[in-house]
């Protein structure tokens, strides 16, 4: 992308910010194999666009402020594809006009997007021991921010909330049995019910 052909090309006004650009795709193709998604993210945002933001937007701190959301939400996550396929349906979901919010409908979103938002029933699926709270955190010993999210998550039910997770995880090599998340483990059984769903697994009703 730096290459002189290329260069060519590339209006004069614009020529500083493209090699700026090139460079930090440049870093992040070089070394994402290497590093966490959180290392990543954080290499993108420290690149050319938060100069960018400096000199095109007023708000360019709230900007900031969201880059920094980004970065926590990144942390969450073990490799790259299970981080973009997160915010290809946070896009999705924010960018979807076409429910009308008085019919009877199914979202499927994540927590982090169903903020400030409540529905009359919720089903908070993959509450399994190194799914949610993950694998990385649980190594980490870093609740505080998983805990966060099990409470917004829980929180956006008004009527019926179903806690659910599966018994054997098929994913990235031979099966495994799950345990349910301590998050569910810690709950008082005064305060749930547990049902059964077709013998082989259950989930955990407020």
């Amino acid at each position: 992308m730096t290459h002189e052909k290329v260069l060519k090309k590339v209006p004069e006004p614009a020529k500083d910010d493209w090699t700026d650009l090139a460079i930090t795709l440049q870093d992040i193709s070089e070394n994402a194999d290497k590093l966490t998604p959180e290392e990543t993210v954080k290499l993108a945002m420290e690149g050319w666009y938060s100069y960018y933001i400096r000199n095109v937007y007023a708000n360019w701190r709230t900007r900031q402020d969201d880059l920094e959301s980004l970065l926590g939400f990144a942390k969450r996550y073990d490799n790259m594809p299970d981080l973009l396929s997160q915010l290809v349906l946070l896009s999705s979901e924010m960018h979807d006009r076409s429910i009308d919010a008085n019919e009877d409908s199914v979202r499927l979103t994540t927590i982090h997007q169903a903020k400030g938002l409540e529905f009359p029933l919720v089903f908070v699926i993959g509450l399994a021991e190194n799914m949610f709270p993950s694998k990385r955190a649980i190594e980490e010993d870093n609740m505080e921010e998983e805990r966060r999210l099990f409470y917004v998550a829980v929180t956006r039910a008004k009527d019926e909330l179903y806690l659910t997770f599966p018994k054997i995880m098929v994913q990235g090599g031979p099966p495994q049995l799950l345990k349910p998340s301590r998050f569910i483990q810690e709950l008082s059984e005064t305060t749930y019910e547990a049902l059964q769903v077709g013998g082989n697994s259950y989930s955990r009703q407020y």
